[in-house]
C-alpha cells in the first residue's frame, strides 16, 4: 500500500511510514535452538517462518540454514525475549563443573557478551555453548569495541585474555579509530562483520553486516564520508505497470542486477569511495561472512534504523543533500577461523 506523492506523472511515490519505521529487533527476537536431523515443518513449527522467510529474517542463505547450531527469529506473542537484559544488570549464568575465577564457560561468554551488545541493535546469542559464526562475530565485536588489542574471530579459550576482558566488562567503548569525532560517525569491522553508529562518544547502534566478497569485489578500507541516498520508491509508471517486479525502496544494482528484478539493494547510503559503487544498504541476506559486491550489507529493519538515525526517514527523491557520516573501514576479513 503506498500514500501517492505524485507531483507529476512519473513522480515518485512516498510508503506508509509502517514501512519505513525503525524496528526494535533486539526487544522481539527469540532464537531457535535447532534439533538434530531437523527440516523445514520443524522450523515452521516453532518460529513461525518458512525456511525462505528465516533466510531473510537472519540473512544466512537458505542452503545453510540447517547447519547452524541456533536461528533468531522474531519472537510470538507470549515468548520471552532472548538475551535483552540490561547492560547494567547483567544476566546470571550459573557457572559449570568446570568454570572458576578466571576461567569462563562458553555459555557465560554467549551470556556476557549479550549484555554488552544486545541492547544497541545485534543479534541476541543462544545461550546453548556452541560457539559457531554468531558467537565469533559477537565476541570479535566484544573484544573491538573493549579495546582488545588482538581483535579476531577465532574461538577464546576459557581462561585467555581476552576472555577475562569481556567478563569483567561493565560496558563497551567507541571504536578506537572513531574516539574524538565530532557530529555523528560509523565505523565498519571486516574482522567481526559489524558496524558501529554514534555521536560524539556516545555508541548508540551496532549492527550485524556483510562487507564485499574477498579477494576481487572486497569493500575498501580507509575513512570516507556519505554522500547521497537513494530511497528508491516506486515512480508512477512502475506502478502502473503489471509486469514490474521492482519492490519499492529496492534498488537494483546497475553493476550486479538481481536476476528476480525485484531489487537487491534496499535504501542504499553511498559513500564517496575512489572507484564509486559503494554504499551501506539493507538486502535480502546478510551472512556472517562477505558477501556482498564491495558495498556493506545490512538487515532491512537495521537500514531503516540508520536511515531513520540520519535524518533522511521523510525522503522521497534521490538526494546529494545528505548528512556527511564520517565513515570509517577497517580490518581485514580472516577466512577458516
Amino acid at each position: 500500500m503506498f500514500l501517492a506523492a505524485s507531483l507529476a506523472a512519473g513522480a515518485l511515490t512516498m510508503p506508509l511510514m509502517t514501512e519505513v519505521a525503525p524496528v526494535d529487533a533486539a526487544a522481539q527476537e527469540c532464537v531457535y535452538v535447532i534439533p538434530p536431523n531437523t527440516g523445514e515443518i520443524a522450523l515452521k513449527k516453532a518460529t513461525g517462518l518458512s525456511a525462505a522467510q528465516e533466510a531473510k529474517y537472519s540473512g544466512i542463505p537458505v542452503d545453510n540454514l540447517f547447519k547452524q547450531a541456533s536461528l533468531p527469529y522474531p519472537c510470538k506473542p507470549g515468548e520471552t525475549p532472548a538475551g535483552t537484559t540490561s547492560t547494567t544488570t547483567p544476566s546470571t549464568v550459573p557457572p559449570t563443573s568446570a568454570s572458576k575465577p578466571g576461567s569462563y564457560s562458553t555459555i557465560q561468554i554467549q551470556s556476557k557478551t549479550n549484555d554488552l551488545l544486545v541492547n544497541y541493535g545485534m543479534p541476541a546469542l543462544p545461550l546453548d555453548g556452541s560457539y559457531g559464526e554468531m558467537t565469533k562475530r559477537a565476541v570479535c565485536t566484544a573484544e573491538w569495541l573493549l579495546n582488545y588489542a588482538q581483535v579476531s574471530r577465532a574461538v577464546i579459550k576459557p581462561n585467555s585474555e581476552a576472555a577475562n576482558l569481556i567478563m569483567n566488562a561493565t560496558s563497551i567503548t567507541v571504536p578506537p579509530k572513531s574516539i574524538g569525532k565530532s557530529g555523528k560517525w560509523a565505523d565498519v569491522n571486516k574482522i567481526c562483520q559489524t558496524a558501529v553508529f554514534g555521536t560524539n562518544s556516545n555508541v548508540e547502534m551496532i549492527f550485524p553486516v556483510s562487507t564485499g566478497k574477498l579477494p576481487e569485489l572486497d569493500t575498501p578500507v580507509g575513512n570516507f564520508k556519505t554522500v547521497k541516498y537513494d530511497p528508491a520508491l516506486l515512480t508512477q509508471a512502475e506502478l502502473k505497470d503489471k509486469n514490474n517486479k521492482r519492490r519499492s525502496g529496492w534498488h537494483d544494482s546497475i553493476d550486479s542486477p538481481s536476476p528476480s528484478k525485484r531489487g537487491n539493494m534496499y535504501r542504499p547510503y553511498y559513500l564517496n569511495a575512489s572507484n564509486g559503487g559503494v554504499a551501506f544498504h539493507g538486502a535480502d541476506q546478510v551472512p556472517t561472512f562477505p558477501a556482498s559486491h564491495r558495498c556493506i550489507r545490512t538487515r532491512p529493519m537495521d537500514q531503516d534504523k540508520l536511515i531513520q538515525w540520519a535524518g533522511l526517514g521523510n525522503q522521497i527523491t534521490m538526494t546529494n543533500k545528505v548528512l556527511a557520516l564520517s565513515v570509517v573501514i577497517e580490518g581485514s576479513y580472516e577466512a577458516n577461523l
